[in-house]
């Protein structure tokens, strides 16, 4: 493992990817994805594998809902999915090319 040392000023430039992100969390969303990760969990439980096989509508209900939820959500974040090449400190792209 090696120690890289800290380049304030090249950290500071995440420091804006970091801000917005924390700007958009709130309440709401925090419940709203826990929300989703039940449902989630409710689509893929085998235990319940036999109330879908009776109840196909519920289960087209939940995956639609998780489909809907997914596809904001990927949508809402998608520029910050990559980090742009000059936010990557120098120490640690030597450490990659290693």
């Amino acid at each position: 493992m090696k120690f890289l040392p800290i380049i304030w000023h090249e950290v500071s430039r995440v420091k804006s990817r970091v801000e917005e992100v924390l700007n958009t969390l709130s309440n709401k969303k925090v419940r709203d994805e826990k929300l989703l990760e039940f449902k989630k969990q409710i689509v893929s439980n085998k235990s319940l594998k036999e109330y879908f096989k009776n109840n196909p509508s519920e289960k087209e209900i939940l995956q639609n809902d998780i489909s809907k939820n997914q596809s904001t959500h990927k949508l809402q974040f998608r520029h910050l999915g990559t980090l742009p090449f000059y936010c990557i400190p120098s120490e640690i792209i030597a450490v990659t090319e290693e």
